[in-house]
């Protein structure tokens, strides 16, 4: 062997080992005891490929089913059924390696640019928007070191080292036995070849040749030999099977192999009774241009690959840097290792976790659900902490409580905590993009208004909006014409019988108006790309694009609600606890036994000359490095310390074996999860939007929730003694999930950057005394799995997920291509109608293939989920066909409920006696509820608009523009006069009006300030505000009764807020009008199941949407805005809008009823201001609606839009520093800020006055002087502005006062020119000058004086 580096590199596997045997697969002697069950063998079957066949279905990939596994004689992974007979040849030790993440992970373009294939090693190819996988190892060399066996394998002619060749790539079907092509005649389909959707290199897919394909195959080394045998491409998803890289059930001969220690051959061939073996699999690729490391440009290093692969060599190697640097190809091996595997054919495995993971799932319900897998998990955490004997484990569980929130936000306090829910509460949401939009770029200093553009520039923004917003609607709707499409497609397929002329002819006439709008759309939006195009190509639009002055930013995202999130505890996730990171890779220099002499002893029958020879230096290297690792089980010194080990020769955490030993115990690697559940539909009428006290939370979170306390159980639609259950409306719904390992690794990563970012003492505060390298070290001791119940709302939908056959195939790096039969010209599935469908085929419509009940008055398709689903079945699957199950799986099985751990979010509502109010009456004695509860919410892509508003002279209400001040006038509570003073938008003071001793008193406007000819205002809305106000001192006392409320709840106020100013006046209050609108991204779904046709009880849209529902058969969500619990919101009050026919520019405010949280309590008497109490009584109702961008032009689209925004608008007294929060419980949390330079203008302007007087002073003021005329335009700041010490009073403090004298004056210059001009209320500043503290008894005259105070500082502080 030289010593010189080559060109390999080796890629370390995780290698598992199962023991089969008839005592391995019992159930258990007991038909009821919980033990793991050994699923029957289910392969993907493919003949539910075929179109012409009536066999079509939509998952081709059944459920596992448990249902007779508990004794050995009902299953058939053991038994013959026909004759009862055992099969031998299955049992044994069945292998199977992890393919390193190299092999897992696809490759697409994205909208930034095309995939770099050199630096991704991937081949050409045609279409690159498509994922695209490397081609996994095609070669495996399996070896076995037998170290004892019974009998002993030295006196029975058995070789201690022997081997075997698995060829992924080789394929073969079903057909004459004698022909190389087809499968032998002793094959076994189920554990000698694995099912595949594929075809021959270079070769179209047949389908309906698929169920007689199968790949894979095993050969003794010593009888192989390379041939040019038909060879399949394999990838871990061209065969369309997600569970095929780690289901050896899938996988036989291709990823995984069987050892059932048969001896001998022909009649004389049997099998050993026991035997310990060590193995070790190597792969390697037989085509150079399949090897991830295959370089073509000569310039790509292979240290680029290094990175893209997330691979590294370890510090130690010597040779690894040189390695990378080079730019030629380089040779993959994989290699694994398992040491130490015990076989006996009598006897189950010392240590087999799936049995006490089964029993603890069956016997302890260790399950929670949430809306997401934080929540979930939290959940789980609180309920089991009081439970927990494991004292570690307990703590941990505790101290994940107590620092929930700092996983969420770092605040501790009330307010904080709040946030933190509101957060956990919008991520339970999937966001689909709402599209662009082209705006002006604000300043970067939010505190600098963004600057109004002239006219024209408005207007063509405008255009391309509008445009914008049109094509971005269009693409939508495009997807659900696709989808649409597909549908027919499969409902013609699947119909289960061959079409005739009319099916033919049915289906045309369905297909017609499909693709008529197919041909509308792409005319739509020809034009509007056109007129889109026009505006960015004028000169005044393209000049500030490219000078960034116009940029492009997203609209916001519609939403839909995710599955819920089950956890499972107990159970840790098999994925190697290092699997995310980086994989320790070595090159042929760094393997231990590299540079020693001679070839590895394992026998002349592994024959290493048979290999690549690239490959054989560095393959003999790993054999003898296996055998010698080996020696440290045998009592032989191990090898050099310092030497770099194979990455899984090394002890887990918290473990005490090797990852390579297989240490008395049989793996459990959960792979997948099944579920089953019944879901109750609870009628929409018996829900309501309203704040509700949760267990552990200091205040209320809105939520929906049953609206009686009436037992639902007891209504006559739940109760089976009045409606049987065949008729209640109820569905059955079931789902498949992978397991990932993900969700575990995300929790350890969050709370380890949670004790890097947070100060050390104010970590140890909420930990509660737990140290946090305690809380680190002890985290793995929380074991748990967690999964979406993904389909669930699919399934309401009445569409189905799964692995099925679809109209278009995509070869690796192909585009798509129609597959045979898939088009039928006489039903109308021309090419071009096939090819439409494009990639929008993964969801199937129920059509004819699923069995759904009539007897029931609603229909299967739910548009809005608002209900309650119990578990009626929860399998976990694991890689080699071990079943946990939380349910007895037995046909005979009595009734059994599942009661899990519940968020707040999901659990149902207590009744008075605490029981769960649930649909189905809990057994006697039962704790907690066997039902998850699902509130309200829209089963499509939806989205709440919220705007602020401004009515246009022509009485029309449109959203305001980033350059629009949205506040249309600012109200100051001033405490030391009683008063509410108004002022303009920009902060110009307009009126006060105080209580005065016979009621209500209105200052003249502008006064103590002189209104000049350069303020100008529309005030039409204000001055009715203030009428209201000075015409009834009830109506003032009931705003100030509200604002002193609000602001006694109300968040801190930032920095630049003068807060020494509460004791004087309140917090400045903004007057905005906002409007708010429930948008669906697509039309109404529809039901897609032919079985049973009903259409729903209720329907998202009016039958202006397509459907005849009657108004009161239409679902309306109720707006909660604002939250008087959570400080940061803003809302103070807000007045409904008159109604649209009494609406003018100068009126459009009902302004004798203001909702609010604040005030109600305690009503003025005979106020003219109803202050109502915002509560579910009175929440407004949002109708959702849909345009059609097909049927409505860029600028109607823009009008409808505006128009459901008006139907729902506000007057609205806010907070300027917090934003106004929108609740709808059906989605994310919406809020609505006024720009934070909108009130940094205004404050700014705006001073703080009060009332002072009558006082005696020593000395007279001054004459008035015109030159110190108290304006709006006068800077109250600088000393020129005042008279210096015009008048004596006591300091104020540390503030900076001036006084503001009045006078009646008459200000023309030429009073004999109009003789008849009156005088005028005039102030004038005067600079105040100390006086004494202590009365002197100064010689009179004293002055009587009146007038104001004022502070020189603004509201805010400048920077």
């Amino acid at each position: 062997m030289s010593g010189d580096l080559n060109d390999t590199i080796c890629l370390p596997m995780k290698l598992d080992a199962f023991v089969f045997n008839g005592p391995v697969c019992g159930g258990g002697a007991e038909a009821d005891e919980a033990r793991a069950k050994i699923a029957p063998i289910t392969q993907p079957n493919y003949t539910m490929l075929r179109i012409n066949d009536a066999l079509i279905q939509s998952d081709i990939l059944p459920h596992v089913d448990i249902h007779n596994t508990y004794k050995n004689e009902y299953n058939s992974r053991l038994t013959d059924l026909d004759t009862g007979t055992p099969y031998r040849h299955r049992q044994g030790v069945y292998l199977h390696w992890m393919l390193p993440r190299v092999y897992r992970s696809g490759v697409a373009a994205t909208g930034e640019g095309d995939v770099d294939r050199e630096g991704e090693g991937l081949p050409a190819s045609e279409d690159s928007s498509a994922p695209q996988f490397r081609s996994i190892p095609s070669r495996w060399l399996v070896i076995r070191r037998l170290r004892e066996s019974v009998p002993d394998y030295r006196t029975i002619g058995v070789n201690e080292y022997e081997a075997w060749v698995i060829e992924s790539d080789k394929q073969r079907k079903l057909g004459d036995p004698t022909k190389p092509e087809n499968l032998p005649k002793d094959i076994d389909l189920q554990i000698d070849v694995a099912p595949f959707i594929s075809a021959p290199l270079n070769k179209a897919v047949n389908i309906n040749e698929q169920a007689e394909v199968f790949i894979g195959s095993k050969t003794r080394m010593s009888q192989w030999t390379e041939t040019g045998e038909v060879r399949s491409p394999v990838t871990v998803l061209n065969g369309g099977n997600m569970l095929f890289p780690d289901y050896q059930y899938h996988n036989a001969n291709v990823l995984s192999v069987l050892d059932n220690f048969e001896y001998g051959s022909g009649d004389n061939a049997t099998y050993m009774q026991s035997a310990t073996a060590d193995y070790y699999v190597i792969g390697w690729h037989t085509l150079a241009n399949q090897d991830p490391f295959d370089i073509t440009d000569g310039t790509t290093t292979r240290s680029q690959r290094l990175e893209t692969f997330q691979m590294r060599f370890n510090e130690k190697s010597k040779d690894g840097a040189s390695w990378s640097e080079a730019t030629k190809s380089g040779q993959t091996v994989c290699h694994g290792t398992m040491y130490n595997v015990e076989w006996d054919q009598e006897k189950r495995p010392q240590n087999i976790p799936a049995d006490k993971l089964c029993e603890d799932l069956q016997k302890l319900s260790p399950l929670s659900f949430g809306t997401t897998a934080l929540d979930s998990l939290l959940a789980y955490v609180k309920a089991q902490q009081v439970h927990e004997t494991d004292e570690a484990l307990r703590n941990v569980m505790i101290a994940i409580v107590n620092i929930q929130k700092y996983l969420l936000v770092d605040e501790d306090t009330v307010d904080g905590h709040d946030k933190a829910e509101d957060l956990l509460y919008n991520t339970n949401f999937d966001n689909l993009s709402g599209g662009a939009r082209y705006h002006i770029a604000g300043a970067t200093d939010p505190t600098k208004p963004t600057e109004k553009p002239d006219q024209l520039i408005i207007d063509y923004l405008s255009s391309l909006n509008q445009e914008q917003r049109r094509l971005d609607a269009l693409d939508r709707f495009e997807e659900r014409i696709r989808w649409n499409i597909f549908s027919i497609w499969w409902g013609y397929v699947s119909r289960g019988t061959s079409p005739t002329e009319t099916d033919q002819q049915d289906t045309k006439k369905l297909l017609a108006p499909l693709m008529a709008l197919a041909d509308d759309l792409v005319a739509k939006r020809t034009e509007s790309q056109k007129k889109k195009q026009d505006v960015l190509d004028k000169p005044e639009i393209s000049s500030l694009i490219e000078g960034k002055v116009i940029s492009v930013t997203a609209r916001p995202n519609f939403h839909t609600q995710q599955d819920p999130t089950l956890i499972v505890g107990h159970i840790q996730s098999a994925w190697p606890y290092d699997w995310l990171d980086q994989l320790f890779v070595r090159v042929n220099t760094d393997i231990t036994t590299w540079g020693s002499q001679g070839k590895p002893d394992v026998g002349g029958d592994i024959d290493l000359g048979k290999l690549p020879s690239g490959i054989q230096d560095t393959v003999s290297a790993l054999i003898k490095e296996f055998i010698e690792l080996g020696k440290d089980n045998d009592g032989n010194p191990s090898l050099n310390p310092d030497a770099i080990m194979p990455l899984y020769h090394n002890i887990e955490p918290g473990q005490t074996t090797r990852r390579d030993d297989w240490g008395h115990t049989q793996p459990f690697f959960p792979l997948f999860l099944e579920w089953e559940a019944e879901y109750a539909h609870v009628d929409y009428a018996q829900w309501s939007l309203d704040s509700r006290v949760f267990s552990g939370q200091a205040s209320e979170k809105v939520s929906f929730g049953m609206a009686s306390e009436e037992p639902l159980y007891d209504k006559d639609e739940w109760n089976p003694e009045k409606t049987p259950k065949a008729k209640q409306n109820i569905r059955l719904l079931s789902g498949r999930v992978l397991i990932l390992p993900q969700a575990s690794f995300s929790l350890s990563a969050q709370i380890k950057q949670l004790i890097d970012q947070t100060p050390r003492e104010e970590l140890e505060e909420a930990l509660k005394g737990m140290e946090p390298e305690t809380l680190l070290a002890d985290l793995g001791k929380l074991k748990f799995l967690s999964s979406p119940l993904a389909g669930l709302h699919e399934n309401l939908l009445t569409v189905s997920q799964g692995t099925h056959i679809k109209p278009l195939v995509r070869y690796s790096g192909k585009t798509l291509q129609i597959i045979k039969d898939a088009n039928d010209i006489q039903a109308g599935f021309e090419d071009n109608v096939v090819h439409y469908m494009g990639t929008e085929t993964d969801l199937t419509p129920y059509a004819g293939l699923v069995s759904l009940s009539k007897e029931t008055e609603d229909s299967p398709f739910k548009p809005a989920t608002h209900g309650q689903f119990k578990l009626t079945k929860l399998n976990i699957v694991d890689k080699f066909g071990q079943v946990i199950h939380a349910l007895d799986p037995r046909w005979d099985a009595e009734p059994q409920n599942i009661r899990p751990c519940i968020s707040e979010s999901l659990a149902p509502q207590s009744l008075p006696d605490n029981t769960p109010n649930i649909v189905e009456k809990p057994k006697p004695g039962e704790k907690g509820s066997h039902y998850v509860q699902m509130p309200p919410h829209i089963n499509q892509w939806a989205t709440v608009n919220s705007e602020f508003m401004a009515m246009t002279e022509d009485g029309k209400w449109v959203p305001q523009n980033e350059w629009d001040k949205p506040i249309w006038g600012w109200v100051v509570y001033n405490y030391l006069d009683k008063a509410v003073q108004f002022f303009l938008e920009d902060g110009t003071f307009y009126q006060e009006v105080r209580v005065g001793e016979n009621g209500a008193v209105k200052s003249e406007q502008w006064l103590p300030f002189k209104m000049t000819e350069k303020v100008k205002a529309k005030t039409r809305q204000l001055d009715r505000l203030i009428y209201h106000a000075a015409t009834d001192d009830g109506y003032l006392e009931s705003m100030l009764l509200m604002i002193a409320g609000a602001m006694e709840s109300a968040a801190v106020a930032p920095d630049a807020y003068g807060q020494f100013l509460n004791s004087i006046i309140g917090r400045p209050l903004a007057l905005i009008n906002m409007g708010w609108s429930l948008e669906l991204g697509t039309n109404e779904n529809t039901n897609q199941s032919k079985v049973n046709e009903k259409p729903p009880l209720r329907h998202l849209l009016p039958s202006s949407a397509g459907n005849t529902a009657a108004d009161d058969n239409l679902y309306k969500f109720p707006l909660k805005m604002g939250d008087e619990h959570r400080a940061y919101d803003g809302l103070v009050g807000y007045f409904k809008t008159r109604e649209p026919k009494d609406q003018t520019p100068d009126d459009y405010l009902d302004l004798s009823t203001c909702y609010t949280y604040f005030g109600t309590e305690n009503k003025v008497p005979g106020s003219q201001l109803d202050l109502v109490k915002i509560d579910k009584t009175n929440y407004p109702l949002l109708d959702p609606f849909y345009i059609n961008p097909i049927t409505t032009d860029a600028a109607a689209m823009e009008d409808q839009n505006n128009e459901m925004l008006s139907q729902r608008t506000f007057g609205a007294i806010v907070d300027p520093f917090r934003p106004v929060h929108g609740y709808t419980g059906i989605l994310p949390i919406q809020p609505l800020k006024i720009p934070e330079w909108t009130w940094q203008d205004a404050l700014a302007r705006m001073t703080a006055f009060f009332h002072f007087g009558p006082l005696n002073i020593t000395k007279d003021v001054q004459e008035f002087d015109s030159h110190y005329l108290l304006t709006e335009e006068t800077d109250i700041k600088k000393d020129s502005s005042t008279i210096p010490n015009g008048i004596r009073l006591p300091q104020m403090g540390t503030a900076d006062w001036v006084w503001l004298q009045p006078y009646s004056v008459l200000l023309q210059e030429n009073p004999e020119e109009n003789p008849e001009e009156k005088e005028e209320t005039c102030f004038m500043p005067l600079g105040i000058a100390g006086a004494e503290t202590v009365p002197k008894f100064e010689e009179g005259p004293y002055t009587s004086v009146e007038g104001y105070l004022l502070l020189r500082q603004p509201l805010v502080r400048a920077d």
